[in-house]
């Protein structure tokens, strides 16, 4: 993303505690609310990156573009699916 400019041991290491330890927070609060935690979180990572690219970019080209790739994966979908090289 070109936040850090150069790969440094210190991001990795710093990288690699972070993801444990949402890993062993998650494990031990038990299967269910781990899940459910870590999903709720992802949910809104992932809405506030949507907003930050609608608000930042051009939101009229990625919605038209957007439907337009969903129109083609439904028509096109099953057949590219079932598509052999034979």
């Amino acid at each position: 993303l070109g936040l850090i400019e150069e790969k440094s041991r210190m991001v990795t290491v710093v990288s690699i505690v972070l993801i444990s330890v949402i890993a062993t927070l998650s494990a031990t609060s038990g299967v269910a609310r781990g899940i459910k935690l870590l999903s709720t979180f992802n949910t809104w990572v992932c809405l506030g990156i949507l907003a930050y690219f609608l608000l930042v970019s051009d939101a009229n080209y990625l919605i038209a573009s957007s439907i337009t790739a969903l129109g083609d994966y439904l028509t096109d979908g099953v057949s590219m699916t079932l598509w052999t090289a034979r």
